[in-house]
Formats: structure tokens, sequence, C-alpha cells
């Protein structure tokens, strides 16, 4: 995928799915967890393995294999009973994630002009 692929997967997929599943709470539909999973799944095949070195660039990868694909994974399983001080969490991360990659998308166009 393109970097550009990439940011627009995550402003129009990934971002308000967790603004939903975290602004919904407890009544979140089980097709949000279920697609939450889905992706949780697909993070191996999409992100990159990290190299063992210290770049910023595989912390990122790092995080995503580690980081968020166990969390997804959890909330995906869990569903209704995920503990009520996470969807807070949840919801706060979904908006940064649109929020980073609306920075990033605005970047990477900008190179092109």
């Amino acid at each position: 995928m393109s970097s550009i692929q990439v940011n627009l997967l995550h402003i129009f997929a990934i971002g308000p799915l967790l603004i939903y599943i975290g602004s919904q709470e407890k009544k979140t539909n089980t097709l949000a967890y279920t697609t939450l999973g889905v992706l949780a799944l697909m993070i191996p095949f999409i992100v990159n393995f990290p190299s063992f070195n210290l770049e910023s660039y595989n912390l990122i990868l790092l995080i995503h294999w580690l980081v968020f694909d166990i969390f997804f994974l959890y909330i995906a399983l869990s569903q209704n009973n995920t503990p009520d001080f996470l969807y807070p969490f949840i919801l706060i991360l979904g908006i940064c994630v649109v929020a980073i990659h609306l920075y990033y998308l605005y970047r990477n166009i900008k190179m092109y002009f």
C-alpha cells in the first residue's frame, strides 16, 4: 500500500471505527467489534515486520504489531464485556488516529505539488 492509501484507510475506516466503539460503549453493534477484529488480524499482512534497529519508523511498526494488534484483538474478543474505563481511551485513540493521519496525508499530498 502507498502511504496515501494507508492514511486514507486510517482516516476513513480505522479512526471512525474506534470513535464509534468509544462513543457507543456498551451499545456498540457486534459488527463493529468483528470489523475491529478483522482489522487486527490484517495487521501482520499490511504492516511490515519491524527490523531490530531503533529508528522511529521501526518503533511505529513495532507498536502496531505488539500494542495495537493485541489491544484491538482484546477489544474485539471482549466486545460488550470490555471494561468501562477503556471506552474513553478508545474514543481518544480514534480521534488521534484521524488527526495524525490527516496531517500525514496533507504532508504526503504536499510533496506531489
